[in-house]
């Protein structure tokens, strides 16, 4: 399916850009000389990223800035952040992970670079990457609740934005400035980066560039848990397949089993070699379970009323991949980024455009899979036993974006605010050097706003966003049949229009917001043929096209009093549209180990999820406690449920259905500074956090049979969910040194899903993660050098999170020390 995004199918948005461009670049025209005329008040606020007030407004965002960022940077988006209380990384191994907020993830967190989104293939699918840099990032903000009615229903969960800075919104001091990275070391990426900026006249210009490497991690003992090898789950074919072993299995004749035995075993192998021209008879046929009318039969002495008639024994479970105990097989990774903007900046306005171009080649740590394209299994020949190849991911995409902001002399605007990116997404899963299965996402979105103020007691914006997104997706070598992809091709449109307004009155504040957008989905079927456990051509046809009408609104009230305590509470009430995976999959698909599908003709309802939450702040000379408490009843949540048979090829079907659920959690910081004079400063930080994710049973959806029956295969408790976990951690500042280090304990899984029907998660255990960092900045005339140590898992704890899917085949990295420079001019 091809889509061209045309400005006649948008003539308003064309239409705003021409203003822009002709206020941006009026200060061409021919100069008048006036009289000079001094205004006196404030400048209107600019450099917004992530919508203009949204941390503010929602009250529960946090920001974390380039200082904060250099201790905390990693190679995933989802390592990044994950020591923001609330917030955990949804790995898929150690280079690909996800930001999890309060158990939500995929396409219920909207994840977005320079406040437009960019996570779409990540959300279809776990193992690809999120196509952003950390390494990158001058700011990262996160909104821990429902952001739905800013950026619709793929906030449902809340928001993460990464602002690279590619877009200037003001001039910089000097004609040309920059930064500079270069780092390694031991179990650690390689990294080198440069961001350069400057200026020519009123032209801002931005150019960046990171390339990474890695090499396969060192791990402290085996990749896989004893929980793998222990003979006893070979009754568990879905703990089997997790970690990718085979039972090595012998079996023998079991003489107890039968009652009678031949009287003279020689006289009888004789007989049956006459015959059966010459060959020897089965030790089986020498005893019976019946006595037989020929042949001379007596009773057999070693019966014992045994119920099977073979003894298995298990010699060993065999890894059905090379394993090496200290290292974590094919979990390599290059990754290589560039990116270049340009800004026009105005005495009260400014527009800029960017491009930017990243690539990634990763290995899916210790996964591999039945090559079949190989194998000769679908392209003729006779056929030969297929064999495992490791899994591999190759992705790139292309992204403009352009961005303008108009700030008039009318008190009541702030400013007027545009963006647009198109974004060309093409990834692709290998095994070997084999394709198996493509998604190319092409996707055009916008948003305007209008931000606005009256005095001091009001703020907010207005606005409206506009989205579409078509996707084609193959299989082996480009075929598009059930056994080759897992999905059709589809067709996205989305638009919605919002307002968020901020009140404040003495003490008191308050934030109302609505939004009201509409989803369509369409798919293209041309010669795409579902799996065998999905719903047929004409089934698909039949949900061929569906709409999707979505409401959300939000409410808040905060108090501060006595100047010391900030209290609030906030209701959400959002919705989200079903993905186009929930929708239309029909395949095996290897990311999420399942034959993955929808269930029969059903389609699927919007999730609506209400949100209760209540904060509390108390502030001391140098100190403060934060704490939040959440509640969320979700009505049709939607989750893919185990259909307790396998779908062939090692993997279970699941089915995507929906059902009532309710999450709540708590989340506990403390945080204190201390002035120690001549020693410095140092801070302190305590925190701890738990989220539970469970069915709600008043939902006979979630307990019949008929539909799956999510309690007794999926668990009372969501699988794959993260633990309650609890923290410190300390950072000394003297004139240039720094030193920080941090502890955080990840509990035992104490609430567990299933693997399959009544078969619960086995739990791996809790651990330990002990990180520290050291920095030393120098002085070289007008630049800095910042020389540092980043060290992870000191204590080199063997690490197995929960909520990762490869949990049974790829721990966390062991120790790893990274050294480093920043130069900056």
């Amino acid at each position: 399916m091809k889509q061209q995004f045309l400005c006649n199918k948008n003539k308003m948005l064309c239409a705003i850009l021409a203003v822009f461009s002709g206020q941006s670049f009026a200060e061409e025209l021919p100069q008048v000389d006036i009289p000079e005329v001094k205004v006196v008040g404030n400048a209107p606020s600019s450099n917004w990223r992530l919508q203009p007030g949204a941390k503010d407004y929602l009250r529960d965002g946090e920001v974390l800035t380039t200082n904060d960022l250099k201790t905390k940077r990693a190679v995933s988006l989802g390592q990044t952040v994950e020591q923001v209380s609330g917030i955990q990384n949804n790995a898929y191994g150690p280079n690909t992970g996800v930001p999890q907020i309060r158990s939500l993830s995929g396409s219920r967190v909207y994840v977005s670079e320079n406040g437009l989104g960019i996570s779409d293939a990540a959300s279809v699918s776990p193992d690809l990457p999120l196509m952003v840099n950390p390494f990158m990032a001058e700011k990262i903000t996160v909104l821990k609740s429902s952001a739905a009615v800013l950026y619709g229903g793929n906030a449902i969960g809340g928001a993460v934005d990464v602002d690279t800075g590619v877009i200037a919104t003001e001039l910089p001091e000097k004609d040309l400035n920059g930064k500079v990275e270069v780092s390694g070391g031991y179990n650690t990426p390689r990294v080198a980066a440069f961001k350069l900026n400057g200026k020519v006249g009123n032209v801002a210009w931005h150019l960046s560039g990171a390339d990474t490497h890695a090499n396969d991690y060192r791990i402290p003992g085996d990749s896989k848990p004893a929980a793998c090898y222990d003979h006893a789950n070979i009754y568990s074919s879905r703990l089997m397949w997790a970690c990718q072993v085979t039972p090595d299995i012998t079996e023998t004749l079991n003489k107890g089993y039968y009652r009678y035995v031949a009287k003279d075993i020689p006289a009888f192998i004789e007989q049956w070699k006459r015959y059966n021209d010459g060959s020897e008879p089965d030790e089986s046929e020498l005893y019976k379970l019946n006595k037989p009318s020929w042949g001379n039969w007596v009773e057999n002495p070693l019966y014992d009323g045994s119920p099977n008639f073979r003894n298995k024994v298990i010699n060993a479970m065999k890894d059905d991949m090379p394993v090496e105990k200290g290292r974590l097989k094919n979990s390599h990774l290059s990754n290589q980024n560039f990116a270049f903007g340009l800004s026009h900046i105005g005495e009260r306005s400014y527009a800029g455009v960017s491009v930017s171009r990243f690539l990634s080649k990763s290995g899916i740590a210790g996964f591999g899979y039945y090559n079949f394209a190989e194998s000769g299994h679908h392209h003729g020949g006779t056929p030969k036993a297929p064999v495992r190849e490791y899994a591999s991911v190759r992705a790139q995409q292309t992204r403009w974006q352009a961005e303008a902001m108009y700030r008039p002399l009318t008190p009541w605007i702030e400013n007027i605010k545009f963006q647009a990116a198109y974004t060309q997404n093409p990834t692709s899963e290998y095994l070997g050097d084999t394709k198996m299965q493509t998604l190319d996402s092409k996707t055009f979105q916008s948003r305007l706003e209008f931000n606005h103020k009256a005095g001091s007691w009001l703020k907010g914006t207005l606005g409206a966003d506009w989205k579409q997104r078509s996707t084609e997706s193959s299989g082996i070598n480009g075929k598009r049949t059930g056994n080759y992809a897992y999905l059709p091709d589809t067709d996205s449109k989305e638009y919605g229009i919002f307002a968020l307004e901020n009140f404040k009155w003495k003490n008191w504040n308050a934030s109302l917001g609505w939004r009201h957008g509409e989803v369509r989905h369409s798919v293209d079927i041309g010669d795409y043929k579902p799996g065998r456990n999905s719903s047929t051509v004409k089934g698909l046809e039949e949900r061929g096209r569906l709409k999707y009408s979505l409401n959300h609104y939000h409410a808040g009230l905060g108090v501060d009093l006595f100047d010391f305590l900030k209290l609030g509470a906030r209701y959400s009430r959002s919705q989200r549209a079903p993905e186009v995976n929930e929708l239309y999959a029909g395949g095996d698909h290897y990311a999420l180990m399942a034959s993955e599908s929808h269930w029969g003709a059903d389609v699927l309802r919007p999730e609506t999820a209400g949100t209760w939450e209540v904060n509390g702040e108390i502030g001391w000379k140098d100190g403060r406690f934060r704490a939040s408490w959440y509640k969320t009843q979700f009505k049709d949540y939607t989750f893919l449920v185990d259909a307790a048979h396998d779908g062939g090829q090692h993997l279970p079907t699941k089915y995507w259905r929906s059902g009532d659920t309710q999450l709540h959690g708590v989340e506990l910081e403390v945080n204190q500074w201390f002035d120690l004079n001549k020693y410095g400063t140092l801070e302190a930080r305590l925190f701890g956090d738990f989220v539970h994710n469970r069915a709600d049973l008043d939902d006979e959806r979630n307990s019949t049979l008929g539909n799956g029956n999510r309690v007794r295969n999926n668990g009372y408790y969501m699988p794959n969910m993260p633990v309650s976990r609890y923290g410190a951690g300390l950072t000394w500042n003297k004139g240039n040194w720094q030193l920080g280090t941090s502890l955080t304990r990840y509990r035992p899984a104490k609430h567990t899903g299933h693997m399959a029907a009544n078969y619960k998660e086995p739990v791996l255990g809790g651990y330990t993660m002990w990180d520290m960092y050291m920095s030393h900045t120098t002085k070289h005339g007008k630049s800095t050098a910042e020389w540092f140590l980043d060290a992870r898992n000191l204590a080199n704890r063997t690490a197995r999170p929960q909520n990762s899917m490869l949990k049974y085949i790829a721990p966390l990295p062991g120790r790893s020390v990274r050294a480093g420079v920043r130069l900056t001019f």
